[in-house]
This record gives structure tokens, sequence and C-alpha cells, in this order.
């Protein structure tokens, strides 16, 4: 026997409420000699034992009342074996239930496919809190799956859980890992399981991947928790088929209930924005551009507001053709540096979760750049024969502007020996160039690591008095493992020509048939054919037998004696940052190694490579719903909290052994990012606080409505009833076990508690 409210048996323990007053009343009195006691005394002693039977047998009654009442209250369910009562093997009903964005459009009639889910599911658990015993399970398909409710046999739980949901997330799912955890459901308990799976089954939703999307990005994790299957992947098609025969072998029923609209949607969306430029700076006009995509069947007009920091609207009418996509832009101004948050509106339609987009960015007042001079020889006034000195002057061509436009760098000239001796130098700074260095120490070289894959930018430029195996042992290693050097250096080709003489030993540079981005200034057949033909004397060969997989080679050099070490520029991502080498040294001395510091190529090269080293990684403060939000701070704050959109701050568990991570002290991930909105990681230390702010946005695909149809649910699930509704249980012995004696339990606490109150009265009348 068990119970299905087994926290109400400890009521049972106030039947000793009536045996406690019964004994209290049995206490001795003080014995007083009365003549006329004798002739009560002598009645007494002859109906002394029908007394004391009288008063027993309401003792028992009352004792028995409270623990009647403890167990019908607990409702008792025998099990099948003792064969007391008719009773049929229990169900295991297990919900898996669509929360994506999607499930939240309305139609003309207002009502959106997630309003019917919870009615459809609400009735089926009201019929089971009449017929109980069955046990109940929830799972949620989103991002991530959960599993708010397990097994239950108390369906009050599950509509509790199900009065919750107000409202789909704003992420999006798929179905097959929320599938895989029902069927491990149903193996966990010994009923029989029934798998109800309600969604619109949108097509993103039934979209099968070798690696599901919705799985998490941490290597060896699966959604919800456990671990991956290690084994090769199988197509999606195959791991369903799978998936379908383990249920069937269990016999495990699944049942589909579509939940999708009639009709054509009407909906119109944000698919996405980019700002120009990346790298925003106070004062510099910047662009923001958006596409907005429609669907439906007829034309619609539409605004479109952009707000900055939720301030200065500006708008737009836009005239949107069913079926198409528009494009259109914003031009505005960061009138200060730091942390901006930029939404974009359009007016609100059936699903409201596309309707909105942000966007999180960081604003800077210059582009910091550390130039590091490794020939520290030349007295002050030789400075122009430094090889920093061209970048220097490109970057910066007038230090005393005051115009923000030409003042996009601010370039700090240093020397080798003093970035050695104190590596703080890096600190705040966007992007550093090594130029003809000897190779960094240790310390520096770590320094060196970690600023880069925190996201700074690195350029290192080798020169005659350079030492490649210092390089390669801290900025590269073996394979490239090491650190974020994109080549492993070898030796210097090449001889310079006789001053005042012409050499006829050069090399040229070879741009790629298809021009990579990064050097998209040199796309013209002009400005591609003056790089090419620019002379090269000396470089330093960088091996391609071990280059790594990630390193992309932008120019090389033709007619190198080495094929397989010609390179001349390559770049590299490192982490959050990137990292590019230069083979051959930019400078204006005498004896330079190339003819590149011709204005036409090293203005466009230096600013190029700059603009792109500098660039900061968004994505980190920009996510889509569903996803973990995580930052670092220099050192552990005393509190931690999460602000969310609706401004109410969750506090976030700090751990009590903290670890520093490469970025610094890591924060714990927070998993509640299912809304659309802004977010912040607010972080209060002893005398300060600070916040990192967070842009959540919509999952694009959720906008797009198109769902699957009954004949491809059918190809893709043969053989699984496609329901319009749950239908009720049809056996006609539901619960007998647990309902009868439920039932036999009240009968006989009501009859005690009469036939006490009626003996009660009668012994009473009898003895007065």
């Amino acid at each position: 026997m068990n119970f299905l409210h087994p926290a109400l048996l400890p009521l049972a323990g106030l039947f000793t409420v009536p045996l406690i007053i019964h004994l209290i009343n049995r206490r001795r009195y003080i014995k007083r000699p009365w003549a006329a006691m004798d002739f009560l005394l002598r009645a007494h002693r002859e109906n002394r034992k029908r007394v004391r039977l009288e008063s027993l047998l309401l003792l028992l009654l009352r004792c028995s009342l409270p623990i009647l009442l403890a167990f019908a209250l607990a409702r008792p369910r025998l099990g099948q074996q003792a064969g007391l009562l008719p009773q049929r093997e229990g169900l295991h009903k297990i919900f898996v239930l669509d929360r994506t964005a999607s499930m939240g459009y309305r139609n003309p009639q207002g009502t959106r496919p997630f309003d019917r889910m919870k009615k459809l599911v609400k009735a089926v658990l009201d019929q089971s809190s009449v017929e109980a015993g069955d046990r109940t399970s929830i799972l949620l398909a989103a991002y991530r799956w959960t599993n708010p409710v397990r097994g239950s046999l108390d369906p009050s739980l599950a509509l509790r859980e199900l009065g919750r949901l107000s409202a789909p997330t704003d992420s999006r799912g798929r179905l097959y890992p929320a599938l895989k955890e029902a069927e491990a459901l149903s193996r966990a308990f010994k009923e029989k399981a029934q798998i109800y799976v309600l969604s619109d089954f949108q097509n993103s939703f039934l979209e099968l991947e070798d690696q599901d999307a919705s799985e998490p990005k941490t290597p060896g994790k699966a959604p919800g928790g456990g671990t991956k299957d290690s084994t090769a992947p199988k197509k999606g098609r195959e791991r369903m088929a799978d998936l379908l025969h383990d249920l069937k072998k269990a016999g495990t029923q699944l049942i589909l209930l579509p939940l999708r609209p009639r009709g054509t949607p009407e909906n119109s969306q944000i698919l996405g924005l980019s700002l120009e430029p990346e790298h925003p700076i106070v004062g510099i006009p910047c662009k923001l551009s958006f596409e907005v995509r429609t669907q439906g069947e007829r034309k619609k007009e539409t605004s479109i507001t952009l707000l900055l920091d939720g301030k200065n609207p500006q708008t737009q009418i836009l005239s949107l053709e069913p079926g198409t996509k528009a494009k259109g832009s914003f031009e505005f101004t960061f009138p200060k540096e730091g942390f901006h948050r930029l939404t974009l509106k359009l007016a609100a339609d059936a699903l409201p979760a596309d309707d909105e987009f942000f966007m999180v960015t960081k604003v800077r007042k210059e582009i910091r750049v550390l130039l590091v001079e490794g020939n520290s020889s030349l007295d002050e006034e030789d400075r122009f024969l430094s090889r920093a000195f061209l970048f220097q002057t490109l970057l910066l061509p007038n230090p005393e502007t005051k115009d923000p436009g030409l003042r996009l760098y601010r370039p700090e000239v240093v020397s080798e020996e003093k970035v050695q001796a104190d590596p703080g130098y890096l600190k705040d700074k966007d992007l550093v160039v090594l130029i003809d260095g000897t190779g960094p120490r240790e310390l520096l070289a770590s320094k060196l690591r970690d600023f880069v894959r925190t996201g700074g930018g690195l350029l290192i430029i080798p020169g005659p008095h350079s030492v490649p195996d210092l390089y390669n042992l801290r900025l590269f290693g073996t394979k490239g493992e090491k650190g974020p050097l994109p080549a492993r250096l070898t030796r210097i080709h090449g001889e310079l020509p006789v001053q005042g003489g012409i050499s006829n030993t050069f090399f040229t540079p070879r741009l790629p048939s298809e021009v990579p981005p990064l050097l998209e200034d040199f796309g013209e057949e002009t400005e591609r054919r003056i790089l090419e033909a620019t002379p090269v004397f000396r470089f330093w060969g960088a091996s391609k037998l071990d280059l790594p997989s990630e390193t992309r080679v932008l120019l090389e050099l033709s007619r190198a004696p080495d094929p397989l070490s010609n390179i001349l520029l390559a770049i590299r991502p490192y982490g959050k940052g990137q990292a590019a080498l230069l083979t051959s040294n930019l400078s204006k001395r005498p004896d330079r190694w190339n003819r590149l510091d011709d204005l036409w190529i090293s203005l466009p090269l230096v600013h190029t490579l700059a603009r792109n080293l500098s660039r900061k990684d968004r994505s980190r403060y920009n996510l889509l719903a569903g996803e973990e939000l995580a930052s670092s701070f220099d050192s552990p704050p005393k509190s931690l909290y999460v602000r969310l959109p609706d401004q109410r701050r969750v506090p976030l568990p700090i751990p009590s052994k903290t670890k520093p991570g490469r970025e610094g002290w890591e924060t714990p991930p927070f998993l509640g990012t299912w809304t659309r909105g802004p977010y912040a990681i607010e972080a209060e230390f002893s005398e300060s606080k600070e916040t990192r702010p967070f842009a959540i946005n919509t999952w694009p695909e959720e906008g797009f409505l198109t769902y699957a149809s009954t004949n491809a649910l059918r190809d893709l699930f043969p053989g699984i009833p496609i329901e319009e509704r749950i239908a009720p249980t049809t056996q006609k012995t539901i619960q007998a076990g647990s309902s009868e004696i439920t039932r036999l339990l009240w009968i006989l606490f009501l009859a005690f508690m009469v036939s006490e109150t009626l003996l009660a009265a009668f012994f009473g009348r009898r003895r007065s």
C-alpha cells in the first residue's frame, strides 16, 4: 500500500487527544465518609461494569475518528497484488509542451497555440484529479528542455506548474532532445507510459541536425543535464527513427497534437541589426542597418523606431510587400564613451516576440594603440628613423587636431625593454604592435596571450633584430597550441639592394583571386595592380607545414625561394581577439625591407589592420533567448546580481571556492534568459559597483511561421496517431483501488462520527 498524500498521515496522532482526556478524568479524588453515600455506592456498584463498557466504546470511537480522517486525506492505494479491490495498472502520462516563441502567435480571434495547449492539458489533469492514481510528468521544450514535474502521483502539482506558465519563451527549441528525455522518463517508472506532444510543429521545431542547436555549446554536455552520446552522430531522421523504434519496443504510446493556426499567418519581424563602424567612436557618425521580413497575403505599412539608451526616438515608415524583405538604416552619433543600448521597434502585430531587437555596444573615445619599438638605440631626435615612426604617423598625422574624425587612433610608442620590465603598458589598450622586437620574455608572452584571448588585437612585425625561437617557443609552440602567432617563423629570405643601386632580386605580394574582406581596399583593379607590383626585398619565412587550421593567409609572395614559407600577411583568431603576422616590416629607413611604405599602400594597409585587429567582439554582449549569461571581473565581488528586463534583481550565487579564469574572475552562468530585452550583471565590491550590460533577442527563425503539414508529420512519424484533442481514458475500472478505498474510509469516518454523537447523547441521558 502507498499513499497519494503521505505527508498527511501524522494527523492520525490526534487519536491521543481523547485518550489523554479520558486518563485525566480518571484521576483519584479525596475519600470522605458520608452516611448517605452508602445508598449511592450500592447503586454505582451494580452499574459500574455497564458504565465502563460504555466509556470504553466512546473512547474507541473518538480515537478512531482522527485515524480514519488522516487515512482518508492521505488517499491510500492498494497494489494489485493485494487482491482486495479491482484495479488496473496505472498510467504514466508524459506531456511534452512546446514553449518556443512561435507558440505566442495570436490568430484574428486573439487566441494563441500556447493557450490552447494549456487548456487541453488542464482538462486531462482535471480528470486525473478525480480518477487519481496515474503518474504525471511535464517536459517543457525550448532552448533547453526542463522537467518541472517528474512522475508525480499528485495531479494538483502538475496543475500548479501549468498555471505558472503564463507565456511562451522567446527562444527556439528542438523536439528530438525533449522526446529523448521523455523516453528516458518512460523507462524510469514501471507504469505504462503515454507521451503527448503538444506543439504548433513549426519546421524549425522539427529540424533534425547532426547536432541539435538546442544543445549547449559546452563540449560533452547535453541539454537539460547529463552527457551527450559519445558515438558518432547519426543523421536526424535516422535518430528519430531509432527513438520511435525504442518507444514502440517498450510499449510506450506516442500521440501528436498539432496546434498550428489556421490560414496564412500575418507577421512582420526584424531579422537583425548591423552597426558601422564596428568599433564606434564618440562623435563619429554611425549607421545602424536593419532588415525586416514580412509574410501574409496583403501589402502592409508599418512604423519602425530607433531608441538610443531608451531615448531620442527616430521613426521611419516602411511599405512592405508580402513575402519580401526590406532594408533600411538610421544614422546617429554616440554622445559619450561606455556601454550603450540600441532598441529597434516595429509596430506591434500578431507575434510581438520578434517586433523588437536590442543591441549592446561599447563606445570608445579613441582606439588606443601601443607601438613597441624593438630598436632602442636611436636618440629622440632620430625617432623618424625608428620603425614605429611610420605607423605612428599613419595612425595620427596631426597630434594637435581636435577633429574627432582625425583622432580615431591614439598611438603610444614605447621601447621593448620597458614593456618587458612592465607589462602594465598593455592595460586599457585595444591594439599592440610588436615591431622588430627581439622576442617576448615569458612574463610578457603570458600577458600577450591573455591580452588577445580577452579581445585585444596583436600585430607582430619581426625585423633584423628578432630571434625566431623566442617567438615560436612562447607565442606559437607546437602546431600553434601555445599562443596567437599565426605561423611559425623560420629564417630571413632575400637581400637588400646596394645603397644607390638597383636589385634584380625581389618578390612581389600576391592577392588571392577572391580578395578577403580585410583587404577590401585593394579590391579595385588599380589598387590591386599597384600592390602586386610593389617590390619586397627581404622577409621572414613563415612555415605552412604546421599552419594552424584557423590561420588565414591573406598575402603571399610570388617568386619566393620556398613556396612553403612565402607568407607575407596572415591572421589568426585567438579567443575573443585576433593576431596578425606581417613578415616584412614597414618603415621609412634607408635600409627598409620593401617599398610598402608608399602612401598608396601603407595608408590603407595600416588602417585596415588597425581597424580589424582592434575590433571588439559584440557577440559576448548580444545573445539569443535561452543562451547563458556570463561575464568576468578583475576580482570576486561581495555580491552578484542579474537585472532582468522588468528591472527585478535576481541574486547570482558566488561559489565558495573561486578560481581566476583567463579573463579574470568569471561569474557563474545565468540560465534564465528566456525572454527578450535588456539584462545586466551587477557586481558590488567594497567601495565600487560594476555593471556588464547584455541584450537578449528572439530567435529570428521563430518568426517564419512555417508549419509542418499533417502529411509531413505522418512521413516523419509513421504509425503515430495525430489527434486534435486528448481523448479521455476509456477503461471502466479506472483507479478503483485508490478511489474506492478513499470512499470507504470517508463512509467509515462519517459513520463513526454519527455513532459517537448519538451514543454519547444516549449514555448521558441514561446516566442523568
